[in-house]
């Protein structure tokens, strides 16, 4: 009869070690959240007036110590011509500080800097705070990413005007075409 509990002792003794081994290489893996966003995807975007469709390429650059998001957004305006927005970011990890640090430069001529925080209690939601803007006449942005499933998310862009409070004025539905680039 004791050969019975030395196997359910020893199985609940690997199921232990093995919930160790991932949380320490949760632990090590400051980048453990953000690897499910690498990849292509493409969606629709609506805000400032329009629809647009918009892709966004995820990928890990400079011997991974980078993740670049390349975003492209072409909408048609109500004259029918196309009016193209593009912008390229890196997100890293300042590990004196344990944060993550997302430096976004875009088309307009502009550069915004945000501090990124994985949500505590939602997996695949990342709050883009607002630091820092360059060149922007005082105006200040910050962004939502919520993740719905493997292959979804919803990414929101709120503007504030100097002294005044954010509103939300673009909202970009994207859904994964690829995992890799």
């Amino acid at each position: 009869m004791r050969r019975p509990f030395a196997t359910l002792g020893m199985a609940v003794v690997c199921v232990v070690v093995a919930i160790e081994n991932i949380d320490a290489q949760v632990a090590s893996d400051p980048w453990h959240s953000f690897r499910p966003l690498v990849g292509v995807w493409e969606g629709v975007g609506e805000g400032f007036g329009s629809v647009s469709r918009v892709s966004h390429h995820w990928k890990f650059v400079i011997d991974g110590n980078f993740l670049r998001l390349q975003t492209r957004s072409t909408a048609t305006t109500e004259d029918g011509s196309q009016e193209v927005h593009e912008d390229v970011g890196y997100l890293s990890f300042d590990a004196d500080a344990g944060t993550f640090v997302f430096r976004q430069f875009l088309s307009e001529g502009y550069v915004n800097t945000y501090e990124v925080m994985p949500s505590a209690d939602d997996e695949g939601t990342f709050e883009f705070a607002f630091r820092a803007a360059e060149s922007a006449g005082g105006m200040r942005a910050r962004m939502h990413l919520i993740s719905s499933g493997s292959d979804q998310y919803e990414m929101i862009l709120d503007l504030a005007n100097p002294g005044e409070e954010f509103v939300a004025c673009q909202w970009m539905r994207m859904e994964r075409v690829s995992r890799q680039l």
